[in-house]
């Protein structure tokens, strides 16, 4: 998707995912990078576009997942899909089902993050 199309600034961040399609196994991946919007995913499983599924995003900061954190868990459709490099898979998602605090709360977490890379 072109940049100038996004309406939020994307984090390069990495972060462990889970894609529930509800019909099949959950699998994982991980993001490339995260807005209050959506997320690029990177997943040795096939993603396809279209898609709608529950994504759980575990959230870390300083390069640590604290395991006391639940998840933060949102609806989310595929907007593009790709077949990647060495047999993985890449995708954008669009964040479909997240509420004023979640979407508040992933704001200051992303805000943290840049500030660390700076």
């Amino acid at each position: 998707m072109d940049s100038q199309r996004r309406q939020h600034l994307r984090t390069d961040v990495r972060l462990a995912a889970e894609l529930d399609r509800g019909d099949r196994r959950p699998f994982t991946a991980v993001t490339r990078n995260v807005s209050v919007g959506g997320a690029a995913l990177e997943s040795a499983h096939p993603i396809h576009d279209g898609e709608l599924f529950k994504l759980s995003l575990f959230l870390v900061e300083q390069d640590i997942e604290d395991e006391t954190m639940p998840p933060l868990v949102l609806g989310a459709r595929v907007v593009w899909a790709a077949e990647g490099d060495h047999g993985r898979f890449t995708a954008g998602v669009r964040f479909e089902k997240i509420s004023a605090a979640q979407t508040e709360w992933l704001a200051k977490f992303l805000e943290a993050v840049a500030h660390e890379a700076e």
